[in-house]
């Protein structure tokens, strides 16, 4: 894919997010050998902000939430009940104003507004009849059907990977995927396979696990597609004795074992470490 187009003026004045490069990256890794525009809709729902050229064949569209200077999630263009249920599912809000701007979004998608308020387009795009090797035509093999991706773009931060929202057409959440691209996060992603795969042959009471729908590799990148657990749906605040418990029950689900003086050894050094670092005899920051 070559280098992400340049966006408008007017979408890029003072831009120097790491999210917009990133996400560069990130349509680079997922559709290689081809190339992703970006542009507006300035108010208008009927005139996609970017169009591919008359030889080109479009792979997908994408609506840039909550827009090109500052992207956080890509939902599918083309279908509003779908790019809706993305933005529902996306993550939870941590504040009153992120509540209230997830619910303007998804209304706006489902309403058919999202062209005022979520005016940024990503097109990509190949030369007509050219194969296609994309994640969406990997996991379209690899899981037996057609689904849309929702990519999230994550902060900046060592083990940051590129993760999918993986929706069905009626809007389900069908599962999440993750892709090791380096060392770290490819070895990252095979521990969170192993640890899915072993924790999916323990009985666990407090605690709802994840079920591993495919690994594998895909262009040399580590695959992982998890089932979706419903974050979305309300429960109960989790009390600091709810968090304990669960944590000792995923501790204990393969056994218990002593270990080695030298690894009690150095356990007792962290600790001691970070009760330097924050004050406190535990460790811990509050």
């Amino acid at each position: 894919m070559s280098p992400l187009r340049q966006a408008p003026s007017d979408l890029t004045s003072g831009d120097g997010s790491l999210r917009a490069q990133y996400l560069a990256e990130v349509l680079d890794l997922l559709y290689p050998n081809a190339i992703a525009s970006v542009g507006s809709t300035r108010g208008s729902a009927k005139v996609p902000g970017v169009r591919a050229a008359a030889d080109d064949d479009v792979l997908a569209e994408y609506i840039v939430v909550p827009d090109a200077r500052r992207p956080k999630l890509l939902v599918p263009a083309g279908d509003r009940k779908i790019a809706a249920a993305a933005v529902a599912r996306y993550a939870e809000a941590t504040s009153r104003s992120a509540q209230l701007k997830r619910t303007a979004a998804i209304a706006a998608l489902r309403t058919g507004a999202s062209s005022l308020l979520l005016r940024d387009r990503v097109s990509i795009t190949v030369p007509h009849q050219q194969a296609v090797d994309s994640i969406d035509t990997y996991l379209a093999k690899v899981l037996g059907g057609s689904l849309s991706v929702s990519v999230h773009i994550g902060p900046a931060r060592a083990n940051r990977k590129p993760v999918l929202q993986l929706l069905a057409s009626n809007g389900d959440t069908v599962g999440f995927g993750k892709l090791g691209i380096g060392p770290l996060t490819r070895a990252l992603v095979r521990a969170e396979t192993d640890a899915l795969n072993r924790l999916s042959q323990v009985a666990l009471a407090c605690v709802s696990v994840p079920r591993v729908l495919h690994a594998g590799q895909w262009r040399g990148h580590e695959v992982l597609v998890q089932s979706a657990l419903p974050i979305w749906e309300s429960r109960s605040s989790l009390s600091t004795k709810r968090l304990a418990t669960a944590m000792r029950e995923v501790a204990a689900s393969t056994g218990l074992h002593d270990p080695p003086i030298c690894v009690a050894r150095q356990r007792v050094r962290i600790l001691a470490g970070h009760a330097r670092a924050t004050g406190r005899a535990d460790g811990s920051r509050r």
